[in-house]
């Protein structure tokens, strides 16, 4: 004969979570904000032949890049240094133990130009940074006079 099922807590029917706000939260993916601020630039980056963040997918692992975006705060989900923001996406940049000073000093600019390998690192998509400049100071001395 079958036995009835009951949702009364027991040795069988095990308590996952006491009330909702037990349940966990789901993760979400930090999302891209800096569209507007990245227009103005727009010209430059043709020019440059950035790829934007949201182009980037497993196939793009140990392709070099050229991306630009606004700097943003490491989030506590990610194993990366820092974030980037095109506008389109969010991807973390991190850099080699031995990477130049210089490269390191340039990531401390608000929005950036920066060349690198893309690499998976925990599952995710990060961008180890080569080069990196100032997007501000490029534009501003864009196009060169002759």
């Amino acid at each position: 004969m079958p036995r009835r099922l009951s949702r009364r807590p027991g040795p069988e029917h095990p308590v996952l979570f006491t009330d909702a706000s037990d349940i966990p939260v789901p993760i979400e993916p930090t999302r891209p904000r800096a569209a507007a601020q990245m227009v103005e630039y727009r010209p430059l980056l043709a020019a440059a032949e950035t790829t934007d963040l949201a182009a980037l997918t497993d196939r793009s692992i140990g392709q070099s890049v050229t991306i630009a975006g606004e700097r943003r705060p490491r989030d506590a989900l990610t194993t990366a240094e820092l974030l980037l923001d095109d506008g389109t996406a969010v991807v973390g940049l991190t850099t080699r133990a031995d990477a130049p000073r210089s490269v390191r000093e340039s990531l401390s600019a608000r929005f950036l130009l920066v060349t690198g390998t893309v690499r998976e690192r925990e599952g995710e998509l990060q961008l180890q940074v080569e080069q990196a400049g100032d997007l501000r100071t490029i534009a501003r001395d864009w196009p060169p006079r002759r």
